[in-house]
């Protein structure tokens, strides 16, 4: 009988979202897959001592520094993980303040140089950071973020037309809205015959409209059997063209399949799946685009269910957790056969 890999993990954040999509939510679903996980965010060479690998989710100031060099010290091989390109945080971001404070972008640096395995969830992150000469070592996947299909069964859940349009997100999203501010507006207002559901986060330009319903930030599991339960017809992600959001996964359209509605976004390569524009936007086509997939939606066009079920074939094909987390067990195993013991680190 083979024997399994042991993986130590560490999520600094163990039950956000993004640990979700990126961290616990993943690594804990690889025991199927034939990996022994043990998690902790406390290291030492007692921990370990037994392990053949540490997976460390979104390292990135002075004390993930200190314990990658901990487990380098102990000959572990160490593999990364990260979901935004935290050398292009905005200013305007409420958490570059944080990052800022914490030099982020010298330990972010240091720590992906040092690592003996990177995994990114988008192309565009890892063209940018070897572009930019951020990553000096080609041990580098792209695994993408998936629908998980072991917690949740997946089955479709088309809205049929429901008149609910949601955005989904938090409040690091109010710079976003700033490009669209006045035609958000317009757009409510013109189209009074549906709700629009804001989770997670409410612009204050929003707080007047009757046809808004804002339901609070919740629970990772919870929210997704909220929005399921909800099935809008249409989720739009507004956001500005810059490289950090470039980077961005496609949570948001996995999601929006997910609760049965069709998503609206901007055309970054992550998220364009297929060659139908009528779904993509800019800065500037925005309010015409969102305006016709309303007015489908309205008219119970079948091109808006069309839409629907390319995007659920294209997420069963392709972003099913099950069958993505074998690539994630290759990675993880290449990473351990080709370790080389380290002799002198510098702390």
């Amino acid at each position: 009988m083979p024997v399994k890999n042991k993986v130590f993990c560490i999520y600094p954040r163990k039950t956000d979202a993004t640990s979700w999509y990126r961290g616990a939510g993943v690594m804990g679903e690889l025991v199927r897959e034939g990996i022994e996980i043990s998690d902790d965010v406390q290291v030492s060479w007692a921990e370990l001592v037994a392990k053949d690998a540490v997976f460390f989710q979104r390292p990135f100031i002075e004390s993930h520094r200190k314990v990658v060099n901990i487990i380098k010290a102990n000959n572990k091989p160490v593999i990364v993980d990260y979901d935004d390109l935290l050398m292009e945080v905005p200013k305007s971001n409420n958490f570059h303040k944080v990052y800022e404070k914490h030099n982020y972008e010298k330990h972010f640096k240091d720590i992906l140089n040092i690592a003996d395995g990177v995994i990114l969830s988008t192309q565009y992150m890892k063209d940018y950071l070897i572009k930019e000469g951020i990553v000096k070592h080609n041990n580098i996947r792209v695994i993408r973020n998936c629908f998980n299909d072991y917690t949740f069964e997946f089955k479709k859940n088309f809205s049929n037309f429901n008149k609910i349009v949601l955005w989904r997100g938090t409040a690091t999203h109010e710079v976003d809205f700033e490009e669209y501010q006045e035609a958000v507006k317009r757009i409510i207002e013109d189209n009074n015959d549906f709700t629009f559901v804001f989770f997670g986060y409410l612009p204050h330009f929003l707080k007047d409209y009757q046809n808004i319903i804002y339901i609070k930030q919740t629970d990772i599991i919870i929210y997704m059997h909220k929005i399921r339960m909800l099935q809008p017809s249409i989720v739009f992600t507004p956001l500005k063209d810059i490289p950090f959001n470039r980077s961005k996964s496609n949570i948001a359209k996995i999601e929006a399949t997910a609760s049965g509605a069709v998503a609206l976004s901007m055309a970054f390569d992550e998220w364009v799946w297929n060659e139908d524009d009528r779904y993509y936007f800019n800065e500037t086509s925005f309010e015409t685009k969102m305006n016709d997939v309303i007015e489908r939606v309205r008219n119970k066009d079948k091109t808006i269910e069309d839409e629907y079920n390319f995007n659920y074939q294209y997420i069963k094909d392709n972003l099913l957790l099950s069958n993505v987390n074998i690539e994630r067990k290759k990675f993880i195993q290449e990473v351990i056969d080709g370790y080389t013991p380290v002799k002198n680190l510098t702390f």
